[in-house]
């Protein structure tokens, strides 16, 4: 998996946006965005369990 590229799903190839304006940076959000699609789509997946050792 590469974790440069937080725009696409790497398990469903599904797009993956970022959270809404907020005051953080855009890749903070982006990150969130990720993050929340592997909680609804991947729940059980491994990086919701230590996601610091993947982004």
């Amino acid at each position: 998996m590469t974790t440069s590229d937080l725009t696409t799903c790497p398990l469903c190839d599904a797009p993956i946006d970022p959270e809404p304006p907020d005051g953080f940076t855009p890749y903070a959000r982006q990150v969130a965005g990720y993050l929340d699609h592997f909680t609804e789509e991947h729940p059980d997946h491994e990086i919701l369990d230590t996601p610091e050792g993947y982004l």
